[in-house]
């Protein structure tokens, strides 16, 4: 019971820590001009916002087939030569 107690305080003072830490980085300004910015984020963004608005504003969705395409691009990555 000791130690239950021990881990729901531990992980109760972490989260309260991480918290404000998360917050602040969440908080991106919109002109940022990065390269992993500019041509990843942006352009991701951009395409999973299309496929939502195509979806009927279902992001759930867009979400999964954008990932289900970047796997079949990156799927002869992962493969063995025979």
């Amino acid at each position: 019971m000791k130690r239950l107690l021990l881990t729901v305080f531990t992980t109760l003072c972490l989260m309260m820590i991480a918290s404000p830490a998360f917050a602040a980085s969440a908080q991106t300004n919109t002109s940022s001009d990065g390269f992993f910015h500019h041509y990843f984020v942006q352009p991701f963004s951009e395409l999973i916002i299309w496929l939502a608005n195509f979806f009927h504003d279902d992001y759930g969705l867009s979400i999964m087939f954008v990932t289900l395409i970047v796997r079949l691009l990156i799927f002869p990555l992962f493969c063995e030569p025979i």
